[in-house]
């Protein structure tokens, strides 16, 4: 039982990351780099067919839901994954876990 706990609070845990850094932290960063875009290229089509600069709610919706939530639950299974070897770590395991994703 104390697995599934576990398992359940690291997955919460990386949806949340998942859904503020990849998918409202993406969505910000796509808007500033819309905002130091040059004018030339404001409006012209992508080849996925969007628009440069237009902000969504379809595709707020879609970099949540794919990128934040999708990364999230990626990152709590290597993070389950990984508990064995880090918890030799002791209490800087967090660290260590961002110091391997980040190799």
């Amino acid at each position: 039982m104390e697995i599934a706990r576990h398992s359940a609070i690291v997955g919460i845990a990386g949806v949340v990351a998942g859904v503020i850094v990849g998918g409202i932290g993406g969505r910000i960063l796509m808007r500033i780099s819309a905002v130091a875009a040059p004018d030339h290229v404001m409006g012209a089509s992508t080849e996925g067919g969007n628009r440069v600069g237009e902000i969504t709610l379809g595709g707020t919706l879609g970099l949540i839901i794919f990128v934040g939530i999708g990364f999230g639950v990626v990152g709590a299974i290597a993070f389950l994954i990984s508990a064995p070897w880090l918890s030799r770590a002791g209490r800087w395991h967090g660290l260590a876990f961002g110091g391997f994703l980040l190799a």
